[in-house]
């Protein structure tokens, strides 16, 4: 099997709702067969920190352009319009003469459990607690996949695994850092994007405030009201150069902010007593410090602290699309005269000057939440590896080194 019908493969089982209670999906008997022989080669090596996990890399090769596809079928469906366009995609999925597939797989014996991923997605589970259903024939898929992993497992045997895979592994398959300037000095658009209509000026101005000169105890507002907390939110919008700014505070607020602000809009805008009294009692059960709206990882927030001195803000906003969204916020408050600080500021001072240590994670690795692939590191920012000039952007990476599988010594159980 080439490596164009192993991605499809991937694709497809890829999609499959495995996770879900009421999935029935299941495969004929002779893939299910393949799958026992490839836990038996697997319990052959050493597993993982938590003795059920192996890893391994998979190699295929590319084919011949009739693998990836059928020229005619898809210019009929008008995917392409000429071989030339063609022949350029085949290239740009598959620029190897062969393609490597990160494959894992684990298992729980107790409750008869097993899972395989392969290219980082979830392609094959096993689970004795479900009834099987009607069967979907992927024998051919199984075959190659227990050929695969018997190679596999054989190098490692024979001492050859290393050896082949730090010399042919794709780097955009790996784990790794690069410095943010390094980045830059490769993709200098990215750069000039970043800082689009943002000053050095400002960019000063921010590590000179934020973080040369923290915020102190005496600086405190002597309480809050609902109304006060939507001038604070409308000075950031103004700022950013939101849209909205003719509209009252208070309803550039509701334009821009998640939504679920837990009673904060019924409160009486005027009084103190009453923010005071929510801010102590309210739910926590949505967002009100959500002033910019986004994903988990990707809003602003402006959050309203008390302690023994008083009230002051925090704005958080440690997404890298968000970054002078956030310093623009903050900037205003602080201006403004607002008691202000920013979280994440020594951060935003590596990003800004260039400094930070940008994690990247493999092809087929979501570049979010990864900071589990770099222990010991403060990695905050991730991304895939872009296919354009890779070699010169491999100049400035530090690599990980390549996880290499052991065999189980000696009167182990196999």
């Amino acid at each position: 099997m080439k490596a164009p019908e192993i991605k499809h493969y991937i694709n497809w089982l890829g999609r499959v709702e495995y996770r879900n209670i009421n999935c029935s999906f299941t495969y004929d008997e002779t893939s299910y067969a393949a799958i026992d022989r490839i836990f038996r080669l697997l319990h052959r090596l050493e597993p993982g920190a938590e003795n059920t996990s192996w890893e391994l890399c998979l190699r295929a090769e590319r084919g011949t352009i009739e693998d990836f596809g059928s020229f005619e079928e898809l210019r009929a469906d008008g995917q392409v319009e000429s071989f030339e366009e063609f022949e350029t995609w085949w290239h740009s999925e598959f620029p190897e003469e062969a393609a490597w597939f990160h494959f894992a797989a684990g298992e729980d014996q107790e409750i008869g459990y097993r899972a395989v991923f392969l290219g980082h997605r979830h392609v094959l589970e096993v689970d004795s607690r479900k009834e099987r259903a009607f069967p979907n024939d992927i024998s051919k898929f199984t075959a190659w996949l227990e050929e695969a992993v018997r190679n596999a497992v054989q190098m490692v045997e024979t001492g050859s695994y290393q050896e082949l895979v730090e010399r042919e592994l794709p780097i955009w398959h790996r784990t790794g850092t690069i410095l943010r300037r390094d980045l830059w000095r490769v993709f200098p658009q990215w750069k000039e994007e970043f800082f689009q209509d943002f000053s050095q000026q400002e960019v000063e101005e921010f590590l000179t405030l934020a973080v040369g000169h923290p915020l102190g105890n005496n600086k405190r507002l002597p309480s809050v009201t609902a109304n006060e907390f939507y001038h604070f939110c409308a000075l950031g919008y103004q700022a950013m150069g939101y849209t909205g700014t003719e509209k009252s505070e208070k309803e550039q607020y509701a334009l821009h902010a998640d939504g679920r602000d837990e009673g904060l809009s019924k409160l009486d805008g005027d009084s103190p007593e009453a923010f005071a009294r929510w801010l102590k009692e309210r739910p926590r059960t949505g967002h009100p410090w959500e002033v910019c709206r986004g994903g988990n990882s990707t809003h602003i927030d402006c959050i309203v602290h008390q302690d023994a001195h008083g009230y002051y803000l925090v704005v958080a906003g440690l997404a890298e699309t968000r970054t002078i969204e956030a310093v623009r916020f903050f900037l205003a408050l602080y201006r403004a005269g607002i008691p202000v600080c920013i979280r994440n500021a020594e951060e935003l001072k590596a990003r800004l000057t260039g400094a930070e240590s940008i994690g990247i994670v493999p092809e087929g690795v979501f570049p979010a939440y990864c900071h589990d692939r770099f222990p010991g590191e403060s990695i905050v920012d991730f991304m895939n590896l872009p296919r354009e000039r890779q070699d010169e952007l491999a100049k400035y990476c530090r690599w990980q080194p390549i996880p290499v599988p052991r065999m189980k010594k000696e009167g182990e159980t196999p």
